[in-house]
């Protein structure tokens, strides 16, 4: 039986952008040698290996990966690790600053009225 061998060099990441995000937010990873027809996978965290996992990852071209931050993921300077293929594939990770943000919390308003197109100033926490 002929059997064919796919080469291919190994994923590398290069950017995230945003460089900032909430949890539930999609993020794109950008780098190259992305595999769009193998399963995708994706953890948040301060440490890569104990991150939480993305909600979603898809490989959506050869240069672009978007992941879909997970809830519960740690608040902070986060890396990112993916997984694409089996899980005996290539991880890469992205340790770069990339910023998980906090829900701000709005305790009021000043005025608590105002007519569309006025000016409110928001108090938060």
């Amino acid at each position: 039986a002929l059997t064919t061998l796919r080469v291919v060099a190994s994923p590398n990441a290069t950017s995230v952008s945003p460089a900032a995000a909430y949890s539930s937010s999609s993020i794109t990873i950008l780098g190259r040698n992305f595999i769009a027809e193998f399963l995708c996978s994706a953890r948040v965290g301060p440490s890569p290996s104990s991150g939480v996992p993305a909600s979603s990852c898809n490989v959506t071209s050869s240069t672009e990966v978007v992941a879909v931050i997970g809830p519960g993921t740690s608040l902070g300077i986060c890396s990112i690790l993916v997984q694409i293929g089996s899980s005996n594939s290539t991880n890469f990770s992205f340790s770069g600053n990339f910023l998980v943000l906090g829900v701000p919390k709005v305790f009021g308003s000043s005025p608590q009225i105002a007519y569309i197109g006025s000016v409110i100033t928001v108090i938060e926490n």
